[in-house]
């Protein structure tokens, strides 16, 4: 008994060492095997033995979730969390201080599956119990109130709450202050990212100015600190092209690399995003080469055991930048591993995986239709649509740019439809390219491609389905609608998709429909010049409702 005792603590310390060298297979497989004698031993004494079963469960559930097996780190982590509460029931100093890593866990897991209410729910109660604990002992659980503060925050973007996901970072930046120099560094440099995810760059510029040097300073004391600060100067790359600054940004990027590749081995995804994100800078400024070879060896390095959520975009930019460059095969061989991969990941995690299915399908349709194969192209496109409708209906609101016509202002669109500049490395002036990371900020699907309802709706009617075309050009407009009602800019793509559904409603005999259509047009197009109110225009007009 003694024997086994001692080996099954023994297997748990080695369990915890082999994650901090990110040796996750080897750890879950130590983690296993001592966790049936932990289950006796707690059992048996669970005041003595409990805390190192809460232990070993937490840490396992903590690399399922790393590993994108959300239903089975739930399971683990429910059973931490449940053996806490019993112990903080007789000694509150034992279980309660480790309850709010629990929460996190359990909320992480449920947000995978995408149950984010349920997951909103135990953020919220994690941030509650951080607090009391903060409220004692301040020092100690400072660094975790901000990590949950953070969670809560990308938690309400989720759920299309984005004042309470200002809020909620705000308040983590807050306590930083009241901290040390690392605290407000990771609040801040957790700030930066829900600006960016609410296209607030200029909010954003502040934080990363400030968040620099710190991380600069802790990183040449702690190398630990370097992974955030190429990441906070990748953020900083991404918010400078935000605000037009795209030499600048390009420069940042490469300053972001030069971070990443200090990096260890094992912290390759950070190398990863780095080359990734200066291959999108690249690609805005029409230099596709460079971006093809930063895109693609950003793609290898997440190959081996890269999250959907890394490997599945960056292989979808990677197929875009060798259509642009007329590679066919290499195109369709690139997307059809992100759709695979994308697949993969609605099967583990069906609701938060269908953005990684639905921009893999997208990409690989526009790819098949940019080579003129419509017919190839047509069904992926289809579905991916209907899974961004399915993500609109789970989260109202975020999803509204990939329905409607994925550009952040008007001005944005038409620019984005000129003919291709002089010594551009674009195939065709007419091919609509994929545009991987060209809007203004950083969204759950930023960098999407033009897979518009607009686009399925041309090749409907190229296809003679007119009717479903007709079908397709009001949902354009409910789209287009609620981008206006939250942000006036979009008046003009409003006016737009007014417009063109009268188009359909002539092509398909209804000119009574198509002539109150074209005035709503019209209405919104001089709402979008800065005349007038819709409801004012609509009194002029005459209500076309």
């Amino acid at each position: 008994m003694v024997d086994e005792t001692r080996l099954a603590l023994a297997l748990h310390r080695l369990s915890g060492i082999l994650s901090t060298l990110n040796r996750y297979d080897e750890a879950l497989t130590a983690s296993a095997e001592a966790l049936p004698v932990l289950r006796r031993l707690a059992g048996q004494d669970e005041g003595y033995y409990g805390p190192v079963l809460a232990e070993a469960l937490a840490a396992r559930s903590g690399i399922l979730i790393g590993q994108h097996r959300p239903e089975e780190a739930l399971a683990m982590t429910t059973e931490a969390l449940r053996l806490r509460e019993r112990l903080a029931e007789q000694w509150p100093e034992v279980g309660q201080p480790s309850m709010p890593y629990d929460l996190h866990n359990i909320s992480q897991a449920r947000a995978i599956l995408g149950q984010y209410a349920e997951a909103l729910a135990d953020a919220e109660r994690a941030v509650t119990v951080t607090r009391q604990l903060a409220a004692v002992n301040a020092p100690r659980h400072r660094a975790m109130l901000i990590r949950n503060l953070d969670h809560v925050a990308r938690l309400y973007l989720q759920l299309a709450r984005p004042g309470d996901a200002v809020a909620a970072a705000e308040e983590a930046v807050a306590t930083g202050r009241q901290g040390t120099e690392a605290d407000l560094a990771q609040s801040l440099a957790q700030l930066i990212p829900v600006l960016i995810t609410l296209k607030r760059c200029a909010d954003a510029l502040p934080a990363c100015q400030e968040a620099a040097p710190m991380l600069h300073r802790l990183a040449e004391s702690e190398p630990a600190w370097l992974g955030q600060l190429s990441n906070t100067t990748i953020d900083l790359s991404q918010v400078l092209e935000g605000l037009g600054q795209l030499d600048e940004a390009l420069e940042t990027a490469h300053e972001a690399l030069g971070y990443a590749r200090r990096l260890g081995r094992s912290e390759r995804s950070t190398l990863a995003r780095a080359l990734v994100n200066l291959g999108d800078q690249y690609a805005r400024l029409d230099r596709i080469p460079e971006a093809l070879d930063h895109t693609r060896e950003g793609a290898e390095l997440l190959r081996p055991d890269g999250q959907p959520e890394e490997i599945v975009p960056a292989l979808a930019k990677l197929a875009d930048r060798h259509a642009r460059l007329g590679q066919r095969s290499e195109a369709l061989t690139a997307a059809a591993d992100a759709v695979q991969m994308g697949e993969a990941a609605q099967r583990a995690a069906p609701i938060s995986g269908h953005k990684d299915f639905a921009f893999a399908l997208g990409v690989l349709g526009d790819i098949h239709l940019s080579f003129g194969r419509r017919e190839d192209g047509l069904e992926p496109l289809t579905e991916a649509v209907r899974l961004y409708k399915e993500l609109a209906a789970a989260s109202p609101g975020q999803f509204d740019h990939e329905l409607g016509r994925d550009a952040a202002s008007p001005s944005e669109y038409s620019a984005r439809n000129r003919p291709a500049r002089r010594g551009s490395h674009q195939r065709a002036a007419s091919f609509p390219p994929i545009r991987a990371a060209r809007q203004h900020g950083r969204g759950p699907l930023s960098g999407l491609p033009d897979l518009s309802l607009r686009k399925l709706r041309g090749y409907l009617v190229t296809a003679g389905q007119m009717e479903d075309a007709l079908s397709v050009a009001r949902q354009q407009v409910e789209t287009a609608a609620r981008l206006a009602a939250r942000k006036p800019q979009f008046h003009e793509i409003l006016a737009q998709s007014y417009g063109e559904l009268a188009k359909m409603l002539l092509l398909t005999g209804r000119s009574g429909e198509a002539q109150r259509m074209t005035v709503l047009s019209e209405i919104h197009h001089q709402v979008a010049q800065g005349h007038g109110t819709p409801d004012s225009n609509k009194r002029q007009h005459g209500d076309q409702r």
